[in-house]
């Protein structure tokens, strides 16, 4: 079985793991805005 890391040459593989470690970075902040939305919504700010 062929995965899709496996079939990506050496710039596309850079590229990215360079985009998940973006996508790492801004999680925690994603996950912050999402609960201050819930907040607001739910205790109707």
């Amino acid at each position: 079985m062929t995965t899709l890391t496996e079939t990506l040459t050496t710039e596309e593989q850079t590229t990215l793991t360079q985009l998940e470690g973006t996508i790492r970075d801004g999680w925690h902040g994603f996950v912050t805005v999402g609960e201050a939305l819930l907040t607001i919504r739910d205790q109707r700010l």
